[in-house]
């Protein structure tokens, strides 16, 4: 009887260790969406006020009240696409059915013209929103792929904030993304500090008018009201985190999945990816991918190699330029490999021929180039890496994401942080009587710009905030790190 008891306990223990195994990785349950919920709203690239909105997906039939959150980002090259597209909906309902409730967001998107380039009207390779990446100038798509990482972000706050009403775990969150929400969501993974915002995000120069042949480009999905004219005006982008939902949650995640992204060689040379809160990536990439290279290239340019096989003797395909510099997939797995990181996933397919006219055929097929080859497959792998850090973020997610005393005046977050932290007031601002102090109380040197706090030169320890207002003082304990 002893043998047997042991026998029914091991028995159980490892039925109980396979379930583990599956959860969150096995397609188990059916799952609701509920579309089209505002998450924001914020300026666009014409400077008018515009709604950004998601598709909540969650699972049906599960008891699980700490379920993982998903942040899905569609592509589109930062001009079109929607949550509504293929792959975010094939890939959001793949993590409903494995326990995620998944956020399929759109996006601020758009980007200003060239006024110099008229599209060619015969160029079939070129047509419809892709004309609209003649862009001004590479100052337009850093600026809206930091548009983009600010909603992303934004949209991870949102959830967080409502993990009690969806039954999710506020601690464990992860984003992917296909093409510009793959870049969005690798940005958005890693830029934490004001510091590393691209230099294109502060005030520019005015934008040139577009022409007639381009201006279509302005109505888009809504970016220019009815009766407003646009304007060119290309003001400071604020912030890393935006100006939307700081709630008190960081936007920090777990992990982040990227299928065919990329990110920007101003990201590297601000050393974006090297950190000690980089989560855990998942990349994704196809050799013979035209619009995101898996090696260092402009996006779109390789494109241009395919126009003698598609002008048809019209000859006016115009190729892409004007566009920044950006490290993809393999690239970016070379890099981490250099600096000895291993909390990530490379996932390669070597389909280039190295004929170009082979090439230009198979990179616009299904299965080729472009795309995903096999949605099930690639979606395995990202919950089978996913599932662990999933696990492991629940068992604590009592535990506060964030300092968050409704009592003081003001919402303090990341904290503990490392370099810098941000720090939004409830009501009025008390930046004139501010000072971080030392625990024996000498002050301590500070900048304060775009709501953040960076203490200077000062070593890992405990100090404090103060403030004065209405003959009463406030104060916040702070930790800074390594």
């Amino acid at each position: 009887m002893k043998n047997r008891g042991i026998w029914l306990l091991l028995f159980l223990c490892l039925q109980y260790f396979a379930a583990t195994a599956q959860q969150y990785v096995a397609k188990q349950y059916a799952f609701r969406v509920d579309s089209n919920i505002v998450y924001a709203s914020d300026t666009n690239y014409l400077g008018y006020p515009e709604n950004v909105y998601l598709h909540l997906y969650k699972p049906i039939g599960d008891a699980n009240t700490q379920r993982p959150i998903l942040i899905y980002i569609h592509g589109g090259s930062w001009l079109g696409g929607t949550p509504n597209d293929y792959y975010p909906k094939s890939i959001s309902e793949e993590f409903a059915k494995r326990g995620y409730v998944v956020a399929n967001i759109q996006y601020r998107m758009g980007m200003h013209t060239n006024p110099a380039i008229t599209p060619g009207i015969n160029c079939s390779l070129i047509d419809g929103a892709a004309k609209c990446a003649y862009v001004a100038d590479s100052l337009e798509v850093l600026r809206a792929s930091f548009r983009a990482m600010q909603d992303a972000k934004s949209a991870i706050r949102f959830m967080k904030n409502r993990s009690i009403q969806d039954s999710t775990c506020a601690e464990a969150v992860f984003l992917s993304g296909e093409s510009a929400g793959a870049i969005t969501a690798l940005g958005a993974a890693f830029l934490d500090k004001n510091s590393e915002r691209f230099t294109a995000c502060s005030s520019q120069t005015n934008a040139p008018v577009t022409n007639s042949a381009l201006s279509f480009c302005q109505n888009l999905l809504n970016h220019l009201p009815a009766g407003q004219s646009p304007n060119y005006n290309r003001p400071d982008l604020g912030p890393v985190e935006g100006r939307t939902n700081l709630n008190g949650f960081s936007s920090g995640i777990k992990g982040v999945a990227a299928f065919y992204g990329a990110v920007f060689s101003e990201a590297l040379s601000k050393n974006w990816l090297n950190g000690p809160d980089t989560p855990y990536v998942y990349l994704f990439h196809q050799g013979n991918d035209f619009v995101v290279s898996c090696g260092p290239s402009a996006p779109l340019v390789p494109m241009n190699q395919c126009i003698p096989y598609v002008n048809l003797g019209f000859n006016d395909c115009v190729g892409f330029s004007n566009l920044p510099l950006a490290y993809g997939s393999c690239s970016v797995a070379s890099y981490f490999q250099s600096l000895n990181y291993n909390k990530f996933s490379f996932e390669f397919v070597n389909n280039y021929l190295g004929n170009p006219l082979l090439d230009c055929i198979n990179t616009a097929q299904a299965g080729q180039g472009h795309n995903i080859d096999n949605i099930s497959l690639r979606c395995d792998s990202i919950a089978k890496l996913f599932s662990p850090l999933a696990l492991q973020s629940i068992q604590n997610c009592q535990a506060s994401a964030v300092f968050n005393n409704k009592q003081e005046p003001w919402i303090i977050y990341p904290n503990p942080f490392t370099n810098e932290f941000h720090l939004q007031f409830r009501q009025e601002t008390f930046t004139n009587s501010m000072k971080v102090l030392t625990i024996l109380g000498k002050e301590v040197p500070f900048t304060f710009e775009h709501n953040t706090i960076q203490l200077l030169n000062v070593p890992p320890a405990v100090y404090f905030l103060t403030l004065e207002s209405n003959q009463k003082k406030y104060f916040a304990r702070l930790v800074k790190l390594n």
